[in-house]
């Protein structure tokens, strides 16, 4: 599953808050687009994608 945020840092720290263990940290893959992905605690990867402000 992949969701877009509009805050990805505070996105991370409310799934890991909720048992979740990141995966892939935030990085910037171009352009600013910024990504992500964590396992939740069933072992599913959730990836979270911000797109650049502006």
């Amino acid at each position: 599953m992949t969701g877009t945020s509009s805050d990805i840092e505070a996105s991370v720290k409310a799934l890991e808050a909720a048992g979740g263990t990141v995966v892939q940290p935030i990085r910037n893959v171009g352009y600013g687009l910024l990504v992500a992905s964590l396992k939740d605690p069933n072992g599913s990867i959730v990836g979270l994608r911000q797109f650049p402000k502006g």
